[in-house]
């Protein structure tokens, strides 16, 4: 049994607003830079791999959240989970 798990790009407690839109700046400036022949400055390019690397991290707490919740309120994906049938995803 495989789950996909579609999410509307948003905010939440895992990668903040300020975070989102920092990070769509960024990218967007990057794509800019390179369709120029250019490239970030140093410290855009850090900045952007730090927010890639934090949103990287935000998907898989997001996952995580997501399985918890869905094992507190389901008795049989509990028992799946237990049997082996569905990974677990927080791991």
């Amino acid at each position: 049994m495989t789950m996909v798990v579609a999410q509307k790009y948003s905010p939440d407690r895992f990668f903040i607003a300020p975070q989102q839109v920092r990070l769509s700046f960024l990218m967007n400036h990057w794509r800019s830079a390179r369709a120029a022949g250019t490239i970030l400055l140093p410290e855009e390019q850090a900045e952007l791999e730090s927010l890639t690397e934090a949103e990287l991290y935000a998907s898989g707490e997001r996952a995580g959240a997501m399985a918890d919740e869905l094992r507190s309120q389901s008795p049989r994906l509990q028992l799946q989970l237990a049997r082996g049938i569905i990974r677990n995803l927080s791991t």
